[in-house]
């Protein structure tokens, strides 16, 4: 009985000290880099993705991809995580034929 209780202490020690380290201030996300835009803005790419403040840990990049995917000027997007606190964003657009 006393190792269950020894093994559950430990765990819960583990799990609680976790939480607080992924909780902390620095892995809140602070910079967006934005690279490969002609056509659309870093502000519209920022705007899309509203990561300000969040914790990097629990940004959904499949939720970001989708919405900079449905853009229709984007031919594809690359998004990196950068520890601590920022995201890279590499943005391939599609080349317009000609403006109407």
């Amino acid at each position: 009985m006393k190792g269950t209780f020894k093994y559950i202490g430990i765990v819960c020690i583990v799990t609680l000290s976790l939480i607080l380290f992924i909780s902390m201030p620095i892995f809140k996300i602070k910079t967006v880099t934005v690279s490969g835009q002609l056509i659309i803005s870093e502000d519209a790419v920022k705007e899309a993705l509203s990561y300000d403040g969040t914790n990097i840990f629990s940004a959904n990049t499949k939720n970001a991809l989708q919405k900079l995917s449905n853009n229709s000027y984007i031919k594809s997007v690359d998004l990196k995580k950068s520890f601590p606190n920022s995201v890279e964003v590499n943005i391939i657009e599609r080349i317009p034929a000609g403006y109407v």
